[in-house]
């Protein structure tokens, strides 16, 4: 975020990764592909049209467990998904590089393990081993 401006990428780059920082905040991307002109009919060929990406960055403030049962019956398998909120409550992708951890704290009672989705869901999946009861932190 701060204006600069990639102009002299080399034509074989096929990928570019946009580095967003630590800092929060808002930008726009604009992407033009300058080796590609369009044909201007009679006069000269025309750049394509930009296209225009809205970033926004934004730092994780709480962690959701959405449909996390409250209690799981004996020998049963309970899973809710993990999510991330930014302090305005916006849903954040929860990227594949974030290690997320758990504890539980009586793990004769209630195993768990975080597994991810085929589609990318990041899911807390637990297990009651025994009667009792038992908490999990994430």
């Amino acid at each position: 975020f701060g204006g600069d401006c990639a102009d002299s990428l080399p034509p074989e780059l096929q990928v570019a990764e946009l580095v967003a920082g630590e800092t929060e905040g808002e930008a726009v991307l604009f992407v033009r592909d300058r080796f590609a002109a369009v044909d201007g009919g009679d006069g000269p060929a025309a750049l394509p049209p930009a296209l225009i990406v809205p970033v926004l960055v934004r730092r994780p403030r709480s962690l959701h467990m959405v449909g996390m049962p409250p209690s799981v019956l004996l020998l049963a398998t309970a899973e809710c998904e993990l999510t991330l909120a930014d302090a305005y409550g916006l849903q954040l992708a929860l990227p594949p590089t974030y290690e997320v951890t758990h504890v539980v704290s009586h793990p004769s009672v209630l195993t768990g393990e975080v597994v991810r989705a085929p589609d990318g869901r990041v899911l807390l999946r637990l297990v009651a081993r025994q009667r009792g009861c038992a908490a999990v932190d994430v």
